[in-house]
């Protein structure tokens, strides 16, 4: 196959011309040793989640 014979990517010329970004939401999952609390029972913090509360 050679260049001619190869599919273009199509570019837009004009910078208004390009498609939007989609916007992807993150998924977080709640921390399963803390509940999503961050602290353990015994007050310390969660070393499962770096007591961010979800992992």
């Amino acid at each position: 196959m050679t260049r001619e014979e190869t599919p273009a990517v199509p570019v837009p010329d004009d910078p208004g011309d390009q498609m939007p970004f989609v916007v992807l939401t993150p998924q977080r999952w709640r921390c399963c040793s803390c509940g999503g609390g961050g602290i353990t029972g015994d007050g310390l913090t969660c070393s499962s989640c770096d007591g961010l509360g979800f992992c």
